[in-house]
């Protein structure tokens, strides 16, 4: 009885491929293969897509860049644009006053 309980995990997995027919054997080989062949494949994917997600993170933050130096710029030329409105509007009251006189 005490034999029953002490068995050896490996010799039970070894005596059950020894029983196992070659093409059964080749089957379960090939499809270790392939499972390892995934397991690799998805690894690159999930590799490349973290890469992906920094070069497009990279991207965005220097389009916020750049559009924040836009936004800069246009509200500086609306402030010159509004600055020579006002001007245009008080040489256009001085000239409609000269020909006046």
């Amino acid at each position: 009885m005490s034999s029953l309980l002490c068995k050896n995990p490996e010799s039970d997995i070894e005596a059950r491929y020894a029983t196992m027919d070659e093409k059964v054997r080749k089957r379960l080989q090939l499809n270790r293969e392939s499972a390892r062949r995934s397991r690799l494949k998805r690894e690159k994917r999930i590799k490349d897509l973290i890469n992906e997600i920094a070069t497009l993170k990279e991207q965005i933050l220097e389009g916020n860049k750049r559009c924040n130096d836009v936004t800069h710029k246009t509200r500086g030329l609306l402030s010159e644009n509004n600055t020579l409105i006002s001007e245009k509007k008080k040489l256009a009251y001085y000239l409609s006053n000269l020909y006046l006189i």
